[in-house]
This record gives C-alpha cells, structure tokens and sequence, in this order.
C-alpha cells in the first residue's frame, strides 16, 4: 500500500509540475492533473485555481467538499478568497462522482453568479471545469460562458 501510495504523490507532483512551467490553460498537463486529482473521488469537491495577471497558478485551494451528488458553492467565500490573493482571474473546478461530466441546471446556474460577481470586481472567470471518469467538460467550450 505504500508503494501505491508513493506512486500516486510522485505521478501527481509530476503532473502539477507541468502545469506549472506554463501559464495555466485548458491545455492537456491542466486536464491530465485535475482528472488524476479529482474524476475518480467519492464525494464533490469544489476547487478554484487563482491565477495572477499572466495566468500563473497563485494558489489551488479546495473550496468545499459535499456529497456523492452536490458540494456547496460559496460565491461570495471564493470572491472574498480571489480579492485577499489578489487574483487577476480564476478557473472553477468540480468533479462529477457518478462518472459523468455533463453540467447540471444548479452547476450553470452556479456559474453564471459566480462569472457575474467575478466580473463586477474586476476578476476575469476563464472557465468552469467538470472532471469525471468517462471525460470532461468546459463550460466555455460548450459555450455556456458569456465570451469575454
């Protein structure tokens, strides 16, 4: 079990390693770390990545762990949290348990009040991602976003 273990932090400091060395996208290392990271976890769990104005990582922060079906998001926590880290942007991440990435009604919803209020303070919302086992999702890509 330790081997496993082992394995498992050296293929995940791998992989956040690569996503490091650039700018932060949607690009295949992002996708590839946040699958390994969160598609195959039991419960939700909500998660921001808070950049800086050259899309640099300032911190990865796991925003709110819920159930098998749902995690809460707090807007207004993870505003207060982007304006203390003086982020320039954020990218909102959840993980579907059940397997599939497809976006719920509550996850648009979510969304488009969080974009609205990132927006209001002057905070670029690049994108809402759902990891799963079957695949992922990109609100953007699907064009669930305002373009902007």
């Amino acid at each position: 079990m330790q081997l496993l273990t082992a394995a498992r932090a050296t293929m995940m400091h791998s992989l956040l390693t690569e996503v490091l060395e650039e700018p932060v996208s949607e690009g295949r290392a992002l996708i590839d770390f946040l699958r390994a990271s969160m598609a195959w976890l039991d419960r939700e769990v909500v998660r921001v990545l808070f950049l800086d104005t050259g899309n640099r990582l300032i911190r990865d922060e796991i925003m709110a762990v819920g159930s098998s079906r749902s995690a809460p998001v707090h807007h207004q926590e993870i505003l207060r949290r982007a304006l203390v880290l003086d982020a320039a942007a954020l990218l909102l991440v959840h993980n579907h348990p059940a397997g599939d990435p497809s976006p719920s009604a509550a996850d648009r919803r979510s969304t488009r009040k969080l974009a609205a209020g990132a927006a209001t303070l002057g905070i670029a919302f690049h994108d809402h991602l759902i990891v799963a086992r079957s695949g992922w999702v990109s609100f953007r890509a699907k064009g669930l976003l305002e373009t902007g």
